[in-house]
């Protein structure tokens, strides 16, 4: 006969298969129960103050939850587990089951366990879907979220990140390197006249736009209030000295330009526009167009999160001129609406409505020629920020064609000028002017007739934002015209006089024992590594090291050396004077004019030493 399962059994059963699901989701079965015990109570209390109410909706309970947040949390703890598994054990119990073998008993288990799935499955859905967003209910679990509602706000977040990575890039584009026009398709040109249509030797470039605003909001939002400087907006304190880009005469123009307005304050930005190899030796090339705001610290102004992205080109080739510009025109698009006033919100706790400006390009010559669209720096009318034209001369000191039947002579151009010469400066008038006299047939021609434009190859998309001109808002770069250039100059003859080949053994000593600055981040190496230094061990020995040389340089070349020194010393200074800044100009103009080596030295890289104190 098969044994009989008892009321006690059944108990045993119940406990023994759902206290480990209980364990788990004890605080969940709590606070649905404890739910269920505050709508009677306040369905009781409605009853007490002569309310009818027939339908009790969640919502109203949750709501009573929410203000007696305390009440329910210490109620939550008058529950243990004997309470829950009991009353469990006891709702089993009323279904009435019967078995009569121990084959039943197994099928009786499963059961109860397939049963209580649902069960949980069902509480589950319910508990997720409540429609009180607020709902206090406690999680009491360590290092995660103190309640329910605070959880959903995690996932939901998380859920959304992705949602504004993609939000990060505007817009792509495609530009086929062989016909320079706009492509549909990532890996081929849709020109049909082009010949990549058909045989793509080289993949488009990939042009990504990013979104500046964004970018923008996100800085303006991290930093604290006082790290945004614009007091110098609203100062009409006149100032004869520089410590900063407030003081700058084109900073100066557009807060004169904004007097009037009613939204008057603006922040400005100096881009940076790039390439670089993928790997050495490969034409594969990456483009980055960043920008950084003028008015943030300079503790902070330059810190890698504080960039702005404007755009990245990727390509199996450096762009043309024709394409640069082409990708600058969504750049200058997203630029000029920034220009009109909007309102960001500064760190936590202040709002502004500001206005986005670019006001200046720092690039190295052959990325200015590329963004300014002009020739290339060691072309005729290479300098970028004059219209002097250049020459040819022998690349070695007596030099001729009829040297030799077998060596063929090289050239290079050179840029020299005397005391007094001042070249027409570049400017977005004198664009116009040379355009419009083409357009109408007139040409410009060189010495041996040549036609030309003055090195203008076409229009620069950037001069069409407020405050950019084609010439004074590029800045000379210091780190290749001077630190790499003009100071680190080892191509001449050792036979010549100023040579200091055979002494450098003798200065790599005396050198050796400068102390240098604790602010010094990096100590000039060996000077017998000269050609192997970056450019802030140059920096250093140029500005700190450069009386070593007055015992090894005949004096006529110390004195220009000083030159040098001394008028990218006041450039480097914290705080320029007006006096200053006029000494500076005059030392760098008489370092070029002067200049004592041989007039084949003065390439472009000299030359622009001239136009350092513009900058």
């Amino acid at each position: 006969m098969r044994p009989k399962i008892t009321s006690l059994k059944k108990k045993e059963t119940a406990k023994r298969k759902n206290h480990e699901h209980y364990v788990t989701h004890k605080h969940e079965i709590l606070a649905k129960r404890n739910i269920q015990t505050l709508e009677l109570t306040y369905l009781q209390i409605l009853n007490r103050n002569e309310c009818e109410t027939k339908d009790l909706k969640i919502n109203e309970a949750f709501n009573y939850l929410s203000i007696n947040e305390t009440t329910n949390n210490t109620n939550a703890e008058l529950f243990d587990d004997s309470d829950f598994m009991d009353k469990y054990a006891a709702d089993i119990e009323e279904d009435g089951i019967a078995f009569e073998d121990i084959h039943e008993n197994e099928y009786e288990e499963e059961t109860i366990e397939d049963t209580l799935t649902e069960q949980q499955m069902e509480f589950g859905n319910e508990f997720i879907n409540m429609e009180a967003s607020a709902i206090p209910i406690p999680l009491k679990v360590p290092h995660v979220p103190e309640s329910w509602y605070k959880l959903k706000q995690v996932i939901k977040r998380t859920e959304e990140a992705p949602q504004v990575e993609k939000q990060i890039i505007d817009s792509t584009s495609y530009f086929c390197p062989e016909c320079e026009q706009e492509s549909l398709d990532p890996n081929k040109c849709t020109n049909f006249n082009c010949s990549y249509y058909s045989n793509t030797l080289i993949p488009p470039h990939t042009f990504m736009v990013m979104n500046i605003q964004q970018q923008i909001e996100y800085i303006l939002k991290s930093i604290d209030r006082n790290d945004l400087q614009l007091l110098a907006q609203t100062s009409t304190e006149s100032t004869t000295s520089m410590t900063d880009i407030y003081q700058g005469r084109v900073y100066k123009n557009i807060v004169n330009s904004l007097r009037d307005e009613h939204h008057k304050f603006f922040i400005s930005l100096t881009c940076n526009i790039d390439g670089v190899a993928v790997y050495t030796s490969s034409e594969q090339s990456m483009w980055t167009f960043t920008a950084c705001i003028n008015e943030l610290n300079r503790s902070i102004r330059f810190n890698v999160e504080k960039i702005i992205v404007l755009a990245i080109s990727v390509g199996g080739k450096k762009p043309s001129r024709l394409i640069m510009q082409k990708m600058l025109i969504p750049i200058v698009s997203r630029l000029k609406q920034l220009q009109k006033p909007i309102l960001y919100q500064i760190s936590d706790t202040s709002y502004q409505i500001l206005r986005v400006y670019l006001i200046a390009i720092s690039n190295d010559k052959p990325a200015n020629s590329m963004v300014q669209n002009q020739s290339e720096p060691n072309a005729l009318f290479g300098c970028s920020k004059c219209e002097i034209a250049g020459y040819t001369t022998p690349a070695k000191l007596h030099a001729t064609p009829h040297q030799s039947a077998k060596i063929a002579t090289t050239y290079i151009r050179i840029f020299p000028t005397t005391c007094g010469e001042q070249p027409e400066m570049r400017c977005n008038a004198r664009w116009y002017e040379i355009c419009h006299a083409t357009q109408n047939g007139i040409r410009f021609l060189t010495n041996e007739n040549k036609s030309h434009t003055y090195g203008y190859m076409g229009e620069c998309e950037l001069c069409n934002l407020s405050f950019i001109d084609r010439g004074s808002s590029f800045m000379s770069d210091t780190l290749h015209s001077i630190y790499h250039g003009a100071f680190l100059w080892t191509e001449s003859s050792r036979k010549q006089s100023w040579s200091l080949s055979k002494f450098l053994p003798s200065i790599d000593r005396d050198l050796s024992k400068i102390l240098y600055p604790t602010t010094t981040t990096r100590a000039p190496r060996s000077i017998m590594k000269c050609l192997k230094l970056k450019a802030n061990e140059c920096r250093i020995l140029l500005l700190i090291g450069y009386p070593i040389f007055k015992n090894y340089l005949p004096n006529i070349y110390y004195e220009h050396l000083q030159k040098l020194a001394f008028g990218i010393s006041i450039g480097e200074s914290s705080n320029i004077s007006s006096e200053k800044l006029e000494e500076m100009n005059s030392l760098l103009t008489s370092f070029v004019d002067n200049f004592p080596y041989h007039e084949r030295y003065v390439v472009q890289t000299i030359h622009c030493v001239k136009h350092f104190a513009t900058t």
